[in-house]
């Protein structure tokens, strides 16, 4: 049994060999195109997806493979070029050209209003792990869309400042006196907390039975909810670099940790997404109803897309805004 197990196994091996150099030999310049033309797909890929070039491609070097087998010194100058060569990369409008299908759908439910990113610019996702120990490299994370690699505003973090805002009962109060034109109509503190929890809880307030005296609060239907979408980069206004060059996205900066008064702080770099870049903010609002006494108030969504842009406008939106940083101004 062992010698027809060990003849079995040599006839497997040759035959294994054979298929290789068949393969081999069979086309090797089809063989040498079809590698060339995966390098060129993974160049385009990472030239194009900013996500995928900042957490992958970063630490890859040309022949794809990992840059920590070389040593220290070669490491450090590896990802500085690889930092510079990130600021270089070029923004297309064509990667966010969806946006053009949810501009065409403004007609019926979302709508949108543009925003200008000032200096020194705009803070995504500082708390990912981007730090390797190492000279050169962005010491802060940064938010990509996964599927685009767009530096984005996730819907999430646009729904949390504007609800933070809702804490502030006078700021809400003096914004909704601009935007009601209706002066008779007392903006009070139940006022503006039954607008809160319709927009951010999905609860509407309704009659209870016969009498308008008695109401209850329900889940609104969901086709009437309000949706918080992602913020994107539509255009960059053209304002050469440095080096001249143009649709540059991104910048870098230094932030100087001074963790001992006898100590000469270490500068951190990191990335940030530079000024005079402008954002698209969706929604898909719905009208709400507000009970003031025995009567309704329907505050337009129209009207609610002015408080958010306002509130965007004065509060800011992203990491570090007490030091400038994810402040906005209309284009």
């Amino acid at each position: 049994m062992s010698e027809k197990k060990s003849k079995l196994e040599k006839k497997i091996g040759n035959s294994l060999q054979d298929l290789r150099k068949c393969l081999q030999d069979k086309d090797p310049i089809q063989n040498e195109e079809f590698s060339k033309d995966i390098d060129k797909k993974k160049q385009c890929k990472s030239q194009s997806n900013f996500g995928y070039f900042f957490y992958k491609d970063f630490y890859l070097n040309d022949n794809g493979e990992s840059i920590f087998i070389d040593n220290s010194k070669k490491l450090d100058k590896c990802l500085l070029e690889k930092s510079e060569k990130f600021l270089e990369l070029k923004f297309n409008p064509k990667t966010a050209s969806f946006t053009k299908e949810l501009q065409n759908l403004s007609k019926y439910t979302i709508k949108y209003f543009t925003l200008q990113t000032t200096y020194p610019g705009l803070l995504i996702g500082s708390g990912y792990i981007h730090e390797t120990g190492n000279e050169g490299e962005f010491k802060l994370g940064f938010f990509f869309d996964y599927s685009t690699g767009l530096p984005i505003i996730p819907g999430s973090s646009v729904k949390g400042v504007l609800r933070s805002a809702f804490s502030h009962s006078d700021y809400i109060a003096s914004q909704l006196k601009q935007i009601i034109k209706d002066k008779e109509i007392d903006i009070n503190v139940k006022f503006i907390k039954q607008l809160e929890s319709n927009i951010f809880e999905n609860e509407e307030l309704i009659n209870k039975g016969d009498c308008k005296e008695t109401n209850e609060n329900i889940y609104k239907n969901p086709y009437k909810r309000d949706i918080f979408f992602d913020a994107i980069p539509c255009f960059i206004k053209n304002t050469k670099t440095e080096n001249g060059n143009e649709n540059i996205l991104f910048a870098e900066d230094f932030i100087t940790p001074h963790k001992d008064p006898l100590k000469n702080p270490i500068p951190l770099k990191f990335l940030k997404i530079k000024s005079c870049v402008e954002f698209k903010f969706f929604f898909k609002l719905s009208d709400t109803t507000i009970r003031i006494g025995s009567e309704d108030y329907i505050f337009k969504s129209e009207d609610k897309m002015k408080l958010f842009e306002n509130i965007i406008l004065d509060i800011g939106i992203g990491a570090k805004t007490n030091v400038g940083y994810g402040v906005f101004e209309k284009k």
